[in-house]
Order: C-alpha cells, then structure tokens, then sequence
C-alpha cells in the first residue's frame, strides 16, 4: 500500500511528512531521512485519487500541522522542499503544480517568522562552521545536514529565493501580482487548431499549460499575462508566432521546448527572469531580440546576452552566420549559450572572454574552428570547461604569443597565426 494513503488511514500523516518510524526513506549517501522519496509517495498516491483531489488532501494535511503542532527547524525545512519539489519532475512524474492556498501560505509565513526569532536566540557556539561549497551541495541536492543558527535561517532562504526566481512563486513575500485560479490558464485541449488567443484577464500562463498542442500555428497574449512558466509550451510542433505580452516578467525553463518551427522571439521590456533553456530544442530558431529598454537582457546580431554585454546567453540554433563573432567585452559564456548549433563552422572570442563554461558549446557538428586573441588560454587563467569536449578534429587559433595550457595542447592542433601587434 501507499505510504501517504497508509499514513491517512492509521492518522498518521505528521509522522508520514517527516520520515518517522515506518515512514523513514534512508539516503544512502548522508544516512538521513530522504524526503525527496516521501514527495514521490505523494505523488504516486495522487494518481490513484487523481491531482485535484491530493492537491485539496495535501494542502489539508499540511494546514493541520501547521495550525495544532510545534514543529522543528529540520520539519519546517521539510515543509519548505515539499513546496520546492512540487515545481519540478520528480522520478520521471510530471511536476505536482500545486498552489498552496491561501490559508497555508499565510501559516508559511506565521512559521518562518517565528523560526527567524527562535534562529535569533540560538548560539552558534558549537556548531560546525559549513563551507560555502558544502550549503550549495546541500541546495542542489536536496540533502539534509545538522544545521543550526543561521545556517538554517540561510537554508530557508535559498529555498524561498529559488522558488522566486526560479519558478515565480512568491511563499513568504507579497507576490507583485495576483496568482490565482481565475487569472491563471491551467490547461489548453491538445485538439485545439490553428491561433490561439490568450484571453484576457489572464495573469499566469501556468506549467505545461500548451503542452503537446501540436496544431497550434500562433499564439497572442493579452497585456494582462505577466508570467510564462515552466514548459508552458511545451512540444507545440507547429508554433510558428508567438506575441509575448510587453509585461510579462518571467520565462521559465523550458517554456518553449520543443517549439521546432518557430523561428524568431522577441524579448518585451518587463522580463526580468529568463531561463536560457527556455528555448531547448527550438531546432528551427534564427533570431532573438530583445526590447531596447530591457534592463536585464540584450540581442545582437541575433544573439542574446546580458544587458551589460558581458554574457553571452544563448545563440539560436539556427543563426545565420557560419563565423560566430563574439564581441569585445564579453566576459562569459553562459552554459548551454553555443547548443545544438548544427551549421556554426567557426567561432571566435575576443580578449576579454574569462570563461567559457561547462556544457557551453555542445553538440556543434561541423565547428572546425576556435579562434582566440587573449594573451594566455589555460585552466588558471580562465575557466575552459566548455572546450574540454569539442570533436577533436577543431582546431585552436591564437597568436603567436599566446600561452596555451597544457590539457589544451594534449586535446587540439594548435596554430599559430600573427601576433597581437
């Protein structure tokens, strides 16, 4: 039997939250209660009584914790990943896209205030002293450590920052919009044909909202729509056009993916989070552009960037060029920027390029070439991950002056060509 819908029957959901007794699910690699498997027992119990219905049992559940116990620092931290868990694909599961109510975000936030005071008064005295390293290990893997004093006042706050930033979702802080399910487009039928127009009102485009509405040719959004979640269209093979409302503030990840014939975007003023893979496998996108007062993100010849210009952020995988030309000034190369790029031939960076990140240049069959003007290319210089997996058959151009690493020299032909007068 389910251990969620065990835990109901026996009225013993509290113990069921937190891994107690029967409920524990061990992690192998802290040899702590792993409540990322408990997240996946409530899901799998969600489709044997179906997503609405464990959105309203769950909500319930939580509220009665929260309103008749005293619950720990390690529990409320739990409370706080189930939100966070509900955002994203959990063992193959699509994501839970539950909004807690109203009435649980407010007892979210009664707790977190008094966690803060109780966090004020304990002394870290005797606590291990975690490196930053390790509280990042900690936030990307969903582990549990003993935390205490403020290292868990910072846990909890990574959790409610990420949700902000990440997926749009305001816990603790007031939202700058109203999310609610009347403003909010759930679900488009698969069936639907040809335009779509968003109706008005309608703040929130939520999660897999389009997903696999395969013969929709062109979307339009009413001013109204401010956010576009999480694969929000998601595998709609004949979108060709989409008009993103000018305030819509948020892109998230995936929220195009899939989108094989559409063939140019266009960035509004107001977006503020834009995940780059929000255009994952987007085979057939040439163009970006991005709206000139834009005060986090700008496009040139195509391609975008941060709005400093230090970052270069995605190039289309269909760009028209053959010879990417970064311009000086960049600074980095984002991961994932140069993917699935299948007629680029050459690339060349400028002198003040500093890193070129993991997994930045990926799955470029025909790049040839990589062109540098800097005065040293090695690891301690410059973080060179993203070259580390090029074909080996690309050759690295550079002055003649120019030092190149030694992990470098062993994977490429190195040539030589001028110098930096």
């Amino acid at each position: 039997m389910n251990k969620y819908k065990k835990a109901i029957e026996r009225n013993e959901v509290r113990d069921f939250f937190f891994g107690y007794g029967e409920y524990y699910h061990h992690d192998r690699d802290w040899g702590t209660h792993d409540n990322i498997s408990t997240f996946i027992d409530i899901l799998e119990y969600g489709e044997e009584i179906g997503r609405n219905k464990l959105s309203e049992r769950f909500d319930a559940d939580i509220i009665a914790i929260l309103e008749t116990s005293e619950i720990g620092l390690e529990e409320f931290g739990d409370l706080l990943c189930f939100v966070r868990y509900s955002f994203i694909s959990l063992g193959g599961k699509r994501p839970f896209n539950w909004i807690p109510s109203e009435r649980l975000r407010e007892l979210y936030r009664q707790s977190y205030v008094r966690k803060v005071k109780d966090l004020n008064k304990i002394g870290n005295d005797n606590c291990e002293q975690f490196s930053e390293e390790l509280h990042e290990l900690y936030r990307l893997n969903n582990e549990r450590i003993n935390l205490c004093g403020e290292d868990y006042l910072k846990y909890y706050n990574r959790i409610i920052t990420e949700l902000k930033n990440r997926f749009n979702y305001y816990l603790i802080d007031d939202a700058p919009y109203e999310r609610n399910s009347k403003n909010t487009l759930f679900e488009v039928p698969q069936d639907t044909v040809g335009e779509y127009i968003v109706p008005e009102g309608i703040t929130s485009i939520r999660n897999y909202a389009f997903d696999g509405c395969r013969h929709i040719t062109s979307v339009k959004m009413p001013d109204s729509v401010r956010s576009i979640e999480w694969y929000a269209f998601k595998d709609c093979t004949s979108l060709e056009s989409v008009s993103i409302s000018p305030n819509v503030d948020f892109i998230g990840d995936g929220a195009f993916k899939g989108c094989s014939k559409l063939k140019s975007l266009f960035i509004p003023v107001n977006v503020r989070i834009l995940d780059r893979w929000a255009f994952d496998e987007c085979t057939s996108l040439s163009r970006i552009e991005v709206a000139e007062a834009n005060k986090f993100f700008a496009s040139k010849d195509g391609m975008l960037y941060s709005k400093d210009m230090t970052n270069l952020i995605m190039c289309p995988p269909k760009i028209e060029t053959r010879n990417l030309v970064i311009p000086e000034g960049v600074v980095s190369i984002k991961s994932g920027a140069i993917y699935e790029c299948p007629e680029i031939r050459s690339i060349h960076f400028p002198a003040s390029i500093k890193a070129i990140e993991m997994s930045s240049i990926y799955d470029c069959p025909k790049l040839r070439e990589i062109h540098f003007c800097g005065k040293e290319i090695s690891s301690s210089k410059m973080v060179i991950d993203g070259l580390l997996n090029l074909d080996r058959k690309c050759k690295l151009y550079v002055p003649s002056e120019t030092i190149v690493g030694k992990k470098l020299r062993g994977l490429y032909k190195i040539c030589r060509v001028g110098s930096f007068s």
